[in-house]
This record gives structure tokens, sequence and C-alpha cells, in this order.
């Protein structure tokens, strides 16, 4: 028993076909036309995602000479 031959038509690799060029096209020009941007972002949304950073809850030791070569870019940084 034979089974059919399936064929599927590609474009070559590294270059899309007509049809996925025209439909990128249409797709583009829809998004553009229904006038949805991003909302914008705001101060709650900064701190709701700001996550600080703690080299204890790492479970990273510092002795206290790299502490003191380091603190001044740290307090840097913050400020």
């Amino acid at each position: 028993m034979r089974h059919p031959q399936v064929r599927v038509h590609t474009s070559p690799p590294g270059r899309p076909g007509k049809k996925a060029l025209w439909l990128g096209l249409a797709g583009a020009v829809i998004s553009r036309l229904s006038g949805r941007s991003l909302p914008a972002i705001t101060c709650d949304d900064l701190k709701r995602h700001d996550f600080p950073m703690s080299t204890q809850r790492l479970g990273v030791r510092f002795t206290e000479r790299i502490r003191d070569i380091f603190r001044f870019r740290w307090i840097r940084e913050i400020f």
C-alpha cells in the first residue's frame, strides 16, 4: 500500500513568499488603522514591577572590604 505524497508549498529559506508579504502588509495597515495604542506607564506600574535587589536574599555574602569599595557606586546608582 502506497502512501499519498503530500505537497507543501513553501517559499525558499531566507525569503518570504508573495502571499506572506501581502498578509504582513495587510496586517500592518489594519493594526495602524485600529488606533489602539499601548496604555501609558504610571508610577504604580513601575512600583509594582520594581524588585529590590538584596544580596542576602540571593545568598551572596560580601566582606566589609568589598562593601567599602562598592558602597559609593551603589549609593550613586540609587540616587
